[in-house]
C-alpha cells in the first residue's frame, strides 16, 4: 500500500514538523458507540423515523456461526452503510484533531489535495476529460519519481466509442507497471453495481501482498458468489449487448451536439471518446460557475455533477450522465434550453 506517512513527512518537514505518526484504530467498525453515532446523526437528520431505522439497522444483530449474537456497540459490517456511519464518526475525530493542530492524512482525496499543494499533477479516480498519452506517461513518471503509488480505476474502460483505443497506464511502461493497481469491473457497463465485484490487477508482488493483508485486516477478503458469476457472464457472453450500447450512447452525443449548437446559446458540448458521462461547457453564457449551477439545478431541474467537484479548473463546465433514454435526454434538453431562454427571469416568475 501507498506509504502515506513517508509522503505526509516530506510534506511537513520544512515547516517545522519533526513527528509522524502512523496509526491505527484497531477494531474500530466493532466498537463505534451507537448512542453517540446517533446523536451526532440527529443534529443534521431532522426526520426520526430515518433516525429511528438507521438505529434498528445498529441493532439487528449478526449471525455468528450460526449463532445470533445482539449488536449493542459497533456497527454491522459488509454493506454500503457500515463504512458512511463509520467515517460520519470519524469525522468527529478530525475536528477534535484540527482543533489541536494536527495534520493528518486519511483518505485518498486527502493525498490528492496533498499533491496538488506539492504543485504535482493529481491522480484522481474519477473520470475526467480525455487525457493523451504522453499526459499519462508524464503523470505515471511524476509518480514513480516521487514514490506515489497510482490506483488505476478502469471502471468505464469498456465504454469506448467507436474510432478509439483506450490504453491503460499499467500496459504503457512496464515500470509504471510495477506502481500501479488497476482495478476493472462489469458495474459501469453492465449496470452489475449492486453485486460489489471488480478485478483488482497488481503486477508487483509486494504491493500484492500489502494489498491483500489490508483486505484481511479490513474483513473484506470474502467474494461474492453472485457477483462472481456474472462478472464472467457479463465478460463472456455481453459483447452484443455492449455494441449496442455505445451505439445508443453515441447516438445519444451526437443528438445533443446538435441540438445545443442550434438551440442552446453558449452552450457546447464536448464530444467524448467514451464513457457516458459527458462534459458541457457553460461559460460562453457569460455566466458566473454559481450561475450556470443555479441555472441548470435550480430552473432547468437538472441534476449533473458539478464540474468543480473535480478541481478549480471544472467552473463553468457541468458533466451529465448520456446512458438514459433518448426520451429523457430530450426532456432534459428542453428543460434546459427553457432556461436559458429565460436567463435573468426569477424562479417565481417562471412558474406564472
Amino acid at each position: 500500500m501507498l506509504n502515506i506517512v513517508a509522503i505526509l513527512g516530506t510534506a511537513n518537514v520544512n515547516e517545522g514538523y519533526k513527528y509522524v505518526v502512523d496509526m491505527d484504530l484497531e477494531k474500530y467498525f466493532d466498537t463505534v458507540n451507537q448512542s453517540k453515532l446517533v446523536e451526532v446523526l440527529s443534529r443534521t437528520i431532522k426526520d426520526g423515523r430515518v433516525i429511528s431505522l438507521i438505529h434498528e439497522y445498529l441493532r439487528a444483530g449478526v449471525i455468528v456461526r450460526n449463532s445470533f449474537e445482539e449488536t449493542e456497540v459497533g456497527v454491522p459490517q459488509g454493506g454500503p452503510l457500515s463504512p458512511i456511519l463509520s467515517n460520519i464518526m470519524l469525522n468527529e475525530l478530525d475536528k477534535e484533531l484540527e482543533r489541536r493542530g494536527h495534520r493528518f492524512f486519511r483518505y485518498a482525496d486527502d493525498l490528492d489535495d496533498l499533491l496538488q499543494k506539492q504543485k504535482k499533477r493529481k491522480a484522481r479516480a474519477k473520470q475526467y476529460p480525455p487525457l493523451y498519452r504522453e499526459k499519462t506517461v508524464k503523470i505515471g513518471e511524476l509518480c514513480l519519481n516521487n514514490g506515489v503509488l497510482v490506483f488505476s480505476d478502469e471502471i468505464h474502460s469498456d465504454l469506448i466509442f467507436k474510432g478509439y483505443k483506450h490504453t491503460p497506464l499499467g500496459m504503457l511502461d512496464e515500470r509504471m507497471n510495477q506502481n500501479v493497481i488497476t482495478a476493472y469491473s462489469a458495474s459501469k457497463t453492465f449496470n452489475l453495481a449492486g453485486l460489489q465485484t471488480s478485478a483488482i490487477i497488481i503486477a508487483n508482488e509486494e504491493i500484492r501482498k500489502k494489498y491483500i493483508n489490508q483486505l484481511e485486516i479490513n474483513c473484506v477478503s470474502g467474494l461474492n458468489i453472485f457477483g462472481t458469476i456474472a462478472l464472467e457472464a457479463a465478460y463472456n457472453h455481453g459483447e452484443q449487448y455492449l455494441n449496442e450500447l455505445l451505439e445508443y450512447v453515441q447516438a445519444n452525443v451526437d443528438y445533443a451536439i446538435d441540438y445545443a449548437k442550434k438551440n442552446l446559446k453558449g452552450v457546447k458540448v464536448l464530444k467524448p471518446q467514451a464513457t457516458y458521462l459527458v462534459w458541457i461547457d457553460f461559460r460562453a453564457t457569460g455566466l458566473s460557475a454559481d450561475e450556470i449551477d443555479a441555472l441548470v439545478i435550480e430552473k432547468a431541474k437538472i441534476a449533473p455533477d458539478l464540474g468543480r467537484w473535480f478541481g478549480e479548473e471544472g467552473a463553468g463546465f457541468l458533466r451529465f450522465n448520456f446512458a438514459c433514454p433518448r426520451s429523457t435526454l430530450e426532456k432534459a434538453l428542453e428543460q434546459l434550453k427553457y432556461a436559458i431562454d429565460n436567463i435573468g427571469v426569477t424562479s417565481k416568475e417562471l412558474k406564472r
